[in-house]
């Protein structure tokens, strides 16, 4: 058995990640999965090396790619969760990895189905600077989407690019949360300009801190609620998420999301220009 939070170890059959019982039976209890060291120090540094070249050229803002979660992008200012949506299109060697083969491997394992059915919808990078990177608030992975009428069938992959600790601002998770509906969210701070979500209906008693080694990786379900404090060492945290889905299936009823039209953060304008623009 396998406690919340615990890591677990990648079992490998003919280069291929194949899941355990304990691992799929902990997944479907507490809405994620802690995989220690997926991708070995090379393949690490690679990846954490790429990132933090897009952050220092700022690629991507442009085209509304790049933009501050937890700020409102006003006058450039110093981002204090800065984000890149689909970094590998301003950095190629993103594109080549053992994580998004092995991601493919774990989602469609997690999510049943057809392997066919299962494709990558969400690659982003994420960037907690050293002793000013804000805490992410709890929320649903879910809550961003604009589906009110499906259930979606996802997960998403988040993997340390180095220790992910307390102090720098690992991943924290409501164990079982995913088993619920979509909680009721509002931009941060409830600034219709701020492009991360948050909710305020979580009462984390039970939350699971999820420290990491470099490499690992935690794969939650989308409804599962998580958080991330803020980065209080001198160093930047880097971590990369890949998502992943099935055909979504229609809600039983559907799901009430006011907050999504009301969001209208800075990158959205960005991102609607540059697609005007060609």
């Amino acid at each position: 058995m396998i406690a919340p939070g615990q890591p677990s170890t990648v079992i490998r059959t003919q280069g291929r990640v194949v899941l355990t019982s304990d691992q799929h039976e902990a997944f479907q209890r507490d809405g994620f999965l802690v995989l220690e060291s997926l991708a070995d120090p090379a393949e690490t540094a690679r990846l954490r090396a790429c990132l933090a070249r897009l952050y220092e050229n700022q690629a991507g803002w442009e085209a509304g790619q790049q933009f501050d979660l937890a700020g409102t992008d006003a006058e450039r200012a110093r981002p204090v969760l800065p984000q890149i949506l689909n970094p590998a299109r301003f950095e190629p060697g993103l594109g080549q990895s053992t994580f998004r083969s092995d991601g493919i491997e774990v989602a469609h394992q997690l999510l049943g189905g057809e392997r066919s059915e299962v494709e990558m919808n969400i690659e982003h990078a994420i960037l907690k600077p050293g002793t000013y990177g804000a805490a992410t608030p709890w929320h649903q992975d879910e809550a961003y989407w604009r589906m009110p009428n499906h259930d979606a069938r996802a997960v998403a992959a988040w993997m340390a690019l180095q220790d992910a600790t307390v102090a720098n601002g690992c991943l924290w998770y409501l164990p079982g949360s995913h088993h619920g509906g979509i909680r009721v969210h509002q931009p941060i701070g409830n600034d219709p300009g701020v492009h991360g979500l948050e909710t305020l209906d979580v009462d984390p008693a039970a939350a699971v801190a999820v420290p990491m080694r470099a490499g690992s990786v935690v794969i939650h379900h989308v409804r599962c609620l998580h958080y991330a404090g803020a980065n209080t060492t001198p160093a930047p945290r880097y971590a990369y998420t890949l998502g992943y889905l099935r055909p979504s299936v229609p809600a039983a009823q559907p799901h009430h999301m006011p907050w999504l039209e009301r969001h209208k953060p800075a990158s959205q304008e960005r991102s609607q220009a540059a697609a005007q623009a060609g």
